[in-house]
């Protein structure tokens, strides 16, 4: 059972339409368990919401808007063009810790990445080690068919998580980072 975990990657938005319920980055929910897992969501004001045993769109975890944008094919510098809008993510959760169980941490190329947000949301361990439905820019393929419009609009890359069985070393912090 993971208790506590660490998502990182680096994101770029290409389209700002929103799916249903937000465009998902990671979900390692169960089928047929319906709340059990975790999913990590895109929302068209370029914020990112975690949900932990529930969908994300209802969760109160996110962080501000404007923090990973849709790309302005517009730019015209070619080089800006091509990574200005490149986003480095870290999520950590940790329900061990007396509060701030989750951190958001953003960065670009050109600036290191910090905090952007801190929020008390303990729902216990996060959840099975594996789940046979981890998926990396979209729902499981179980709801696929159900939800079509849930996938990231764009490009996702070195994705990792990190998970921690004991206690809080899951929950990378930010010189690791």
């Amino acid at each position: 059972q993971v208790k506590s975990f660490t998502l990182t990657g680096w994101a770029l938005c290409t389209d700002g339409r929103e799916g249903t319920g937000g465009n998902r980055i990671v979900s390692w929910m169960l089928p047929g368990k319906s709340g059990e897992g975790v999913e990590l969501l895109w929302r068209a004001d370029g914020s990112l919401q975690l949900g932990i045993h529930q969908p994300p769109d209802g969760s109160p975890v996110r962080t501000p808007s404007g923090k990973v944008p849709v790309v302005d094919g517009k730019a015209k510098d070619p080089g800006e063009a091509a990574t200005k809008p490149w986003r480095f993510f870290a999520v950590t959760y940790d329900p061990g810790a007396a509060s701030g169980h989750v951190k958001f941490y953003l960065g670009t190329w050109q600036q290191d990445v910090a905090l952007v947000s801190t929020h008390d949301y303990n729902r216990g361990p996060a959840g099975p080690r594996s789940a046979p439905a981890l998926s990396i820019g979209n729902v499981p393929p179980s709801i696929r068919p159900a939800a079509p419009d849930r996938a990231f609009r764009g490009v996702l890359d070195e994705v990792r998580i990190y998970a921690g069985t004991a206690d809080g070393a899951g929950a990378l912090g930010l010189p690791e980072l």
